[in-house]
């Protein structure tokens, strides 16, 4: 179960979902257009974010993707395949 992440005042971030139940996140940046997902994040830093909410988005992925070690697969124009397609979350 994914959740979109409402951004309003990112410089960072266009656009999030975050995946707590797997772990996952998939970010994608400005002035990019790719989309990243991180695995290995920490459900329980991911349940806070959603529960708190009143981080910065950029500093709160760097923070997450840098802690622990995270696996980083990028999707070129992600947007445009569908999950089924890929096997992604």
């Amino acid at each position: 179960m994914r959740f979109p992440i409402t951004l309003t005042e990112s410089t960072s971030v266009d656009s999030m979902t975050v995946n707590p139940l797997t772990g996952t996140i998939r970010v994608l940046w400005f002035n990019s257009d790719t989309t990243y997902r991180y695995e290995n994040i920490s459900r329980r830093s991911i349940l806070a974010f959603l529960l708190a909410g009143d981080r910065s988005v950029g500093q709160w992925v760097n923070y997450v993707t840098t802690r622990r070690p995270a696996k980083r697969r990028m999707a070129i124009n992600f947007g445009t395949v569908p999950s089924e397609a890929t096997g992604w979350n």
